[in-house]
């Protein structure tokens, strides 16, 4: 029987990192096994992703529920989307 597309493989763990200082009243982060892929793809590393989430925009629209989209520049050619 297939698993559920929303249980990761096993093979692909997540990481979690524990803050020492809480970013938006969070003090522990998960990056999923698709970020983590994803994020080696772009060349962005956690402490850019961490960077992005305190020095940030929100992106304007509509998000799923419980979802926040924000931006940040790397360098004038690399932008973070999260």
């Amino acid at each position: 029987m297939p698993r559920p597309f929303h249980m990761r493989p096993p093979d692909k763990p997540s990481k979690v990192v524990h803050l020492p200082n809480p970013i938006l009243g969070y003090k522990i982060v998960e990056f999923g096994y698709h970020a983590l892929e994803r994020m080696e793809l772009r060349s962005v590393s956690e402490e850019d992703v961490l960077k992005a989430l305190v020095a940030g925009r929100q992106v304007p629209g509509r998000q799923p529920p419980g979802k926040t989209r924000i931006r940040w520049n790397k360098t004038a050619r690399l932008r973070c989307c999260l």
